[in-house]
């Protein structure tokens, strides 16, 4: 009996590392990544933006988010829309994205900037 306490625990460890397909990011939501700036669009539509090219969306009040992938690791500082459809997002190395779309997709612009900010 002395033995077989410590089994039993090691095997409910090991299947708990083999459901690492069913894993979610808990805290904090929606991303770990530092975030670093937000356009609200109205009391449902929220953009943000952050490290490790992060841009991530709401269209439902903070219930749920979708992340937007933008083609860049690149740390995005700041978030600009000129309207509901055409927006800018600037970041390190020089990079600048825009949309036409509300954010939805977003395209590469050049700068001929390789500045880093710190």
């Amino acid at each position: 009996m002395k033995h077989f306490l410590p089994l039993v625990a090691l095997l409910f460890c090991f299947q708990s590392f083999g459901q690492a397909n069913g894993w979610e990011w808990q805290n904090p939501k929606p991303t770990g990544n530092n975030l670093m700036d937000l356009h609200v669009f109205d009391a449902q539509k929220v953009m943000g933006i952050g490290a490790f090219g992060t841009v991530i969306l709401t269209d439902n009040g903070g219930n749920s988010w979708t992340k937007i992938g933008v083609g860049t690791k690149q740390l995005l500082r700041e978030l600009h829309f000129s309207d509901n459809l055409n927006g800018w997002i600037v970041g390190d190395s020089g990079i600048i994205l825009k949309t036409s779309n509300g954010g939805i997709n977003w395209f590469h612009q050049t700068s001929n900037i390789s500045l880093s900010l710190k």
